[in-house]
């Protein structure tokens, strides 16, 4: 499927919408107050939080396309917290990815977590840009390093041709992992998180870096951090930290809690 340049769409919607503006004597660009630009058609969001914000007002649902093929880790980082945002809230949230990103160990653990928290995550082989659309009324187009925040849309007629064609992408996509019998219900969020918060944990990740992957604030962190240590028995987060290290992969494997857990994990 040849690639799509949402961008260059939308573009073209831009120009146009400007020159009716100027001849009804509008000014084409709005500053606003914390420091984005817009015209009707589209908003640049600077700041993850202005994302963020975006994703926090979803009722019904959330739909990530993330499908570049060489979908780079802050990019799959961002989309893993979204999806994070999005179902800790109880809203539904659907993931398309392509098949060569799923084939990055670290990428594809991401799709495991999403998959761990309740998201539908498929796959296609097709090019497109990463968008998040939200609830049929808004369309985030992100920034393919992660890093650079995203464009908003909310022109009701850009947002209609989107949705249509994320629903024929998705119409044509496979499931990241075949579904089996054996397939368990999803965790809760909570529990998700926290197995995500032990992940981090094993790989010397700060208090800081952890909030900011998961989009939740720095006491939030603090308080999973502190219940972790009295379950396993920890003195100090740097033996929480070494005790993760050793176990957490077992641990998130078995399903396993407490200290008493750790202690009957096999040492290798």
């Amino acid at each position: 499927m040849q690639g799509v340049e949402i961008e260059s769409l939308i573009g073209q919607l831009v120009e146009g919408q400007e020159e009716l503006l100027k001849a009804l004597g509008v000014a084409k660009v709005d500053e606003r107050a914390d420091g984005s630009r817009a015209t009707g058609v589209v908003r640049l969001l600077t700041e993850q939080t202005q994302i963020d914000a975006q994703v926090r007002v979803s009722r019904s649902e959330v739909l990530i396309l993330a499908s570049p093929g060489d979908l780079r880790r802050p990019l799959a980082e961002e989309v893993l917290r979204l999806a994070l945002n999005t179902l800790a809230r109880g809203v539904p949230c659907r993931v398309l990815l392509h098949p060569a990103a799923c084939t990055d160990g670290w990428i594809g653990h991401c799709a495991e977590q999403m998959l761990a928290l309740g998201a539908e995550v498929r796959t296609i082989d097709a090019v497109f840009d990463p968008l998040v659309l939200i609830d049929r009324e808004l369309v985030l187009i992100l920034d393919e390093s992660g890093r650079d925040g995203a464009l908003q849309v909310r022109e009701p007629a850009v947002v209609k041709f989107l949705g249509r064609f994320a629903s024929i992408l998705w119409a044509g996509s496979e499931p990241v992992f075949p579904p089996t019998a054996a397939d368990a219900a999803p965790v809760p969020a909570a529990a998700a998180a926290r197995t995500v918060i032990v992940s981090l944990l094993a790989d010397g990740a700060p208090d800081k870096i952890i909030a900011k992957r998961l989009g939740i604030s720095h006491r939030s962190v603090q308080a999973h951090v502190a219940e972790l240590r009295d379950e396993f028995g920890a003195r100090s987060r740097f033996q929480l930290g070494y005790l993760m290290g050793r176990f957490g992969q077992q641990i998130a494997a078995v399903g396993l809690e407490g200290a008493e857990a750790v202690s009957a994990l096999p040492v290798r």
